[in-house]
């Protein structure tokens, strides 16, 4: 599914982000965290964001993968689920998932909403 977003879109989920930054600053560095480790065991931000928002990841989950360290990143998962604003990071990837997992997570990181303009593909 090819998934597009404009300047405009890109800027408000970089605002957005940088709120939940500055009010939430212990939920923010745990899903920094999440995404750090999304990116290190190379899986798909299609599948952290089904898994964060509860949603079903079979169409995304990961083919080659030890299940001792899929657990692990369950658990890292679980452990920002039980966050007790997680419902501000979740309206925020709820609000914002036409734009795209990976897009979130990487203004998320740091990067520019203007490198981050037009379509990309999502695998779910």
């Amino acid at each position: 599914m090819i998934k597009a977003a404009s300047l405009k879109q890109l800027r408000e989920v970089s605002e957005d982000l940088n709120t939940l930054r500055k009010a939430e600053q212990e939920l923010f560095q745990q899903f920094i965290h999440i995404i750090q480790l999304t990116r290190q065991l190379q899986l798909r931000y299609d599948y952290m964001g089904c898994l964060l928002l509860q949603e079903d990841p079979r169409q995304c989950a990961p083919d080659f993968i030890e299940e001792s360290v899929l657990n692990l990143y369950q658990h890292e998962i679980d452990t920002l689920r039980k966050h007790p604003q997680m419902d501000k990071l979740e309206n925020l990837l709820d609000h914002y998932k036409g734009i795209g997992y990976t897009k979130i997570s990487l203004l998320a990181l740091g990067e520019s909403p203007e490198s981050l303009v037009g379509p990309s593909i999502a695998t779910a």
